[in-house]
């Protein structure tokens, strides 16, 4: 099961663990749109070899079993820097590569964007990892329209959770962090998955481990630019866990709470 929703978007992936243990809420002014929303290959970014920088702010609240506080996360205005490469073509997708710099010097290369090419999500936008075995996930159909949705690479099960709907056109949209875009669109991308496993063995021992993720997060494509921000409007992670051993016992519980926000610049 995956535990990044994040991360189904490659370009907000250079955030790491930020986008994805804390948030906030931010405004924005969308103007809705009547035109024409175009192809998905309208939303790769053009920007070749540029940097730009993501602006994040947020807070995560963790819960225990009885719905008391544990802790608050909280960050405002924090920046992650990454960068666009040249064009190329992997694995038979015309890709930008995409890297982050996690110690602010040096760039590391993190994934591809790019659209789907001979029978591989043919006129798609894709995004893939690094490794050559990775799967090819379509975050954006070859074509676009109003209230369509779809989910994210439906031919892998591990990605059948995702399912991103088009809800809205924009004329312009400025994102978290100040920056105005024209020609947007906006997606609602939902995410709710579970899991759980038991073990035990001729010695006494037995375990049981449970996790559920439930995520709303609105996303914003802008033509010629990808991705321009993400608001995450929820996110919560519940995991609990039993283990018992020769009379002893030992439970754990957790519920982590997020909601937050994402501009790239």
């Amino acid at each position: 099961m995956k535990t990044k929703i994040s991360f189904l978007l490659i370009i907000l992936s250079i955030a790491a663990g930020s986008i994805y243990y804390y948030g906030c809420s931010s405004k924005s002014n969308p103007v809705n749109s009547s035109g024409a929303i175009g192809s998905a290959q309208d939303y790769m970014p053009s920007n070749q070899n540029s940097t730009f920088n993501i602006l994040l702010s947020g807070t995560t609240t963790t819960y225990d079993s009885l719905g008391g506080v544990k802790s608050i996360q909280q960050i405002s205005n924090q920046v992650f820097k990454g960068l666009y490469g040249a064009q190329t073509t992997y694995r038979a997708c015309s890709v930008i590569p995409v890297y982050a710099y996690f110690d602010n010097v040096n760039p590391s290369l993190i994934g591809y964007c790019g659209v789907g090419a001979n029978g591989v999500s043919t006129g798609d936008l894709v995004v893939m990892g690094t490794n050559t075995t990775d799967a090819i996930v379509s975050i954006l159909p070859a074509s676009l329209a109003l209230n369509n949705e779809w989910t994210i690479n439906p031919t892998g099960s591990t990605n059948n959770p995702v399912r991103i709907k088009l809800v809205q056109s924009l004329d312009s949209y400025t994102n978290p962090a100040g920056k105005t875009y024209s020609g947007v669109i906006k997606m609602q991308v939902t995410y709710n998955d579970s899991s759980s496993s038991t073990y035990s063995d001729n010695s006494g021992y037995s375990s049981y481990a449970y996790v559920r993720i439930l995520s709303s997060i609105d996303v914003y494509f802008a033509k010629g630019a990808g991705i321009i921000g993400a608001q995450i409007n929820n996110m919560e992670i519940l995991s609990k866990s039993y283990m018992s051993y020769f009379g002893s016992s030992y439970s754990s519980y957790e519920r982590q709470v997020s909601t937050g926000s994402a501009g790239i610049y």
